[in-house]
């Protein structure tokens, strides 16, 4: 029977994506140009969080690929509320101002409260509002010089003037996809269903436990008593063991003396000591 590998081209691929940085940085504006082709130079502080989306199509890839791009508030006192939409994220883009250069020093901050959440991000470095050079707070020198550190794809961008834009959001779609099938080069490949047979084998080392084959039934010994006969009977004639030291303690001794029958002995195996059975089957990972 045929059986086909459903891949990540054959379902809708979609990425999140996250903007940090400082507030007033233009993170706002930036989505809200990617997303919605507008532009505004009137601020508006985020509270929380702000979401958008747009499909795009990346070379290469079958089907368009959805990019739900979260606006994240620069403020301190918005932390906790940001930080709960870290989680599952797929990429990440570090945005800091031409003008502002707090903004820049705390970039290395925002990548690291990012990677508290989440781990193995896409991610790509901003520097917006290029359009003020002039008022520039920061050297082309130092902004490369973190790129190269952080070894981060590095674009300068104008909201304002749409410059690099689409740009960034394309290059951190193209880098997560590329990263998906080196993954997926890398895995041991498709999962195939089971079989019946792995399925009933599963079940029986899962769900059963087993008892290993043990020694038939010994025959009642000389020590075994019957029903009616005196308790001290049983414990005169019960087997000795002998200790290293000489000592000899009777097997009756050691627990309360009771009435057997013949044949109600348990093998040995199975007296509250290990089975036999390897229970490293029963692990599932």
């Amino acid at each position: 029977m045929n059986q086909s590998v459903l891949t990540t081209e054959d379902v809708e691929t979609a990425i999140k994506i996250l903007i940090v940085g400082n507030g007033s940085v233009g993170k706002s504006s930036l989505i809200r140009r990617f997303c919605r082709g507008q532009f505004t130079e009137n601020y508006k502080k985020t509270i929380g969080v702000d979401y958008m989306e747009r499909d795009i199509t990346v070379p290469g890839h079958h089907g368009d690929v959805k990019l739900m791009v979260w606006d994240t508030a620069g403020q301190e006192e918005f932390d906790s509320i940001t930080k709960a939409y870290y989680k599952d994220a797929n990429a990440l883009v570090l945005a800091f101002s031409t003008t502002d250069r707090q903004s820049f020093e705390t970039i290395k901050s925002w990548r690291s409260k990012v990677e508290q959440v989440c781990d193995d991000l896409s991610m790509v470095l901003i520097q917006n509002k290029i359009d003020l050079i002039g008022s520039a707070a920061v050297t082309n020198e130092e902004a490369e010089s973190l790129a190269r550190e952080l070894k981060l794809k590095f674009y300068r961008i104008s909201v304002k003037d749409s410059l690099n834009v689409e740009e960034t959001f394309q290059y951190i779609a193209e880098l997560h996809l590329k990263r998906l099938k080196e993954r997926a080069k890398n895995a041991v490949g498709p999962i195939k269903p089971p079989t019946l047979e792995t399925v009933m084998a599963r079940k029986t080392n899962t769900f059963l436990d087993p008892v290993p084959p043990s020694s038939p039934a010994r025959s009642p010994s000389p020590s075994t008593t019957v029903p009616g006969a005196p308790a001290a009977s049983a414990a005169s004639a019960a087997p000795v063991a002998h200790s290293a030291g000489g000592l000899a303690t009777s097997a009756q001794e050691k627990s309360p003396s009771r009435t057997s029958f013949p044949g109600s002995e348990r093998p040995q195996s199975a007296r509250g000591g290990k089975t036999g059975t390897a229970k490293k089957d029963c692990i599932v990972s």
